[in-house]
């Protein structure tokens, strides 16, 4: 039997390990083409309750990964606020390769601002082995979505 009262706590602790996901170290080799967790769970909460989980949340998760990777706060902060933005309830209805293709382009800006944010501090030199954060959380978001769909069908929470 679902506890009513427990089932709200799946969304922060879903978005609270990916957090900790993101941060996790990988090896050297696969560093570059380490999904991007936060934009995967974010995207996901803001298109099955957006009434719950909007652009503030996801201003909200890039402080917080600002926070956990000791970078400029607020770098990450605007990008997340961007990927809040763009999950409308419209694209549900869009197939799941579609859904990607969105995914592609937003995580991509989400790059885009994070590097060039880097950029403006630190005078790094942008590369294209950043963008492969893009191509790898694209790339996982049929699964993510699959997984943290039956995780909120079995928690009992209903869509917004």
């Amino acid at each position: 039997m679902k506890k009513p009262g427990n089932r709200w706590l799946v969304i922060p602790a879903t978005l609270l390990l990916s957090l900790f996901l993101n941060v996790v170290p990988y090896p050297g080799w696969v560093e570059f083409a380490r999904p991007d967790w936060v934009t995967l769970v974010l995207f996901y909460w803001c298109l099955a309750t957006p009434q719950w989980i909007g652009v503030g949340g996801g201003w909200l998760m890039g402080l917080l990964l600002d926070l956990m990777q000791y970078t400029l706060f607020g770098q990450h902060a605007l990008g997340k606020a961007l990927v809040a933005a763009s999950a409308h309830p419209r694209l549900r209805l869009c197939p799941l390769w579609q859904q990607c293709a969105v995914v592609l382009v937003i995580s991509s800006l989400d790059t885009a601002i994070v590097m060039w944010v880097y950029h403006l501090a630190h005078g790094v030199e942008i590369r294209l082995q950043y963008w492969q954060t893009a191509v790898t959380t694209a790339l996982l978001w049929p699964v993510a979505y699959v997984l943290m769909r039956r995780l909120r069908q079995r928690s009992g929470i209903v869509r917004g």
